[in-house]
C-alpha cells in the first residue's frame, strides 16, 4: 500500500469513526476513491457487528503487532506487489488492515506514533511492580511489561530506571510486542507541576491513585516523610487514612496515595513492613502516624 493511501485511508477511517458520510469521504479522496471505497466499505460493515469483549491489552498487542508487521514489508514491496494491487488478495490484506485501524482510530489508548512502526500509550504511572508499569489513561489502567532493555528518559534526556519515575508522572511509552504482550521499548515522563510553574491559571493535574513503597525518613503530626526509590515524598494523612502498624524513621512502608497538586501524596492506605520487609511482626493500627496502641490503665 503507497504512503499516500495510507494517509488517505487513516484520514477517511478517523472521518467515519467521527461520523461523517462514507460517500462525503470518498469526495475528497479524488482519483484514489475507487481504491478506498470496498476498504472503507469493508471496514464500516464490520463495525456495525457485535463485538466479543477484549482487554485492552490484548488490543494494544495485536495493535503492536500489526504495526511492526507493517514497518518490516516498508521498502520490501517489489513490482509485482504494485501490479497485484487490484487483485482479490492484496484487497483482503488491505481490508483486514483497515478494520484494525479503524479500531485504533476510536480509542483514545492507543495511538500510532511518527514512524509505521511506531505505537504509543499516553498516560499517568500509576505504579511500578513485578516487571510491568501501570499507566492510567482516560478508558482504564494498562499493565505494560518493562525489560532490561527497556528505555526510560526523564525530563532532561537523562536515562533513568522504571523505579525511578514518580507515581503521577505523565508518561508516554513506545510499546513493542514481546508474545502477545505489550512491552515497553522505551518511556519518557515528565513532570506536569513543573510545565505549569508561572502559569497560575493553568488546571492543576488531575488526582491518580498511586502506589509505592519506601522508607519512613521522619514523622511529623499528619505528615511522613518517605525515601523512595524516585527520591522523597511527602505523604499526608487524614481521618480517613488507614495506617496499619506503627510508623517511625528506618520502617519500611508500602503505601496507597492520591497525588495532590503540590506534589504530594495524600494517603488512603500506609502499611507497615517492618525494616526487613517483613510485615508479619506488625500489629494493625489505625490510630495515627505514630501509632500509640497502648492502652490506658
Amino acid at each position: 500500500m503507497s504512503d499516500d493511501i495510507e494517509d488517505l485511508l487513516a484520514r477517511c477511517l478517523a472521518r467515519l469513526a467521527a461520523g461523517a458520510d462514507l460517500d462525503a469521504c470518498l469526495a475528497d479522496a479524488g482519483p484514489r476513491a475507487a481504491e478506498l471505497r470496498p476498504l472503507l466499505e469493508a471496514a464500516a460493515s464490520l463495525r456495525r457487528l457485535p463485538v466479543e469483549p477484549y482487554s485492552r491489552e490484548a488490543l494494544l498487542a495485536g495493535k503492536v503487532r500489526l504495526r511492526a508487521v507493517v514497518a518490516s514489508q516498508a521498502g520490501r514491496r517489489p513490482r509485482l506487489l504494485a501490479s497485484m494491487w487490484r487483485t482479490g488478495a492484496v484487497f483482503a490484506a488491505a481490508a483486514a488492515v483497515a478494520i484494525i485501524a479503524l479500531l485504533a482510530l476510536s480509542t483514545d489508548v492507543f495511538r500510532f506514533g511518527s514512524t509505521t512502526g511506531q505505537a504509543q500509550v499516553q498516560g499517568v504511572l500509576s505504579a511500578v511492580r513485578d516487571g510491568t508499569i501501570v499507566v492510567k489513561t482516560p478508558d482504564g489502567e494498562l499493565i505494560i511489561g518493562v525489560r532490561e532493555e527497556t528505555q526510560v528518559v526523564d525530563p532532561q534526556g537523562q536515562a533513568q530506571t522504571p523505579d525511578q519515575i514518580p507515581p503521577g508522572a505523565n508518561v508516554t511509552v513506545d510499546l513493542e510486542d514481546s508474545g502477545g504482550t505489550p512491552t515497553a521499548g522505551r518511556v519518557e515522563w515528565e513532570d506536569q507541576r513543573e510545565e505549569e510553574e508561572g502559569q497560575p491559571d493553568a488546571t492543576p493535574p488531575p488526582a491518580t491513585e498511586v502506589e509505592f513503597g519506601g522508607t519512613v525518613v521522619a514523622v511529623s503530626g499528619s505528615e511522613i516523610t518517605v525515601q523512595a526509590s524516585f527520591g522523597t515524598a511527602l505523604v499526608r494523612t487524614n481521618g480517613e487514612t488507614e495506617i496499619k502498624g506503627s510508623l517511625s524513621p528506618g520502617v519500611t512502608v508500602k503505601v496507597h496515595a492520591v497525588t495532590q497538586p503540590d506534589g504530594s501524596y495524600l494517603a488512603r492506605e500506609i502499611e507497615a513492613l517492618g525494616a526487613d520487609g517483613d510485615g508479619d511482626d506488625q500489629e494493625e493500627d489505625s490510630s495515627g502516624p505514630g501509632g500509640d496502641s497502648s492502652d490506658d490503665d
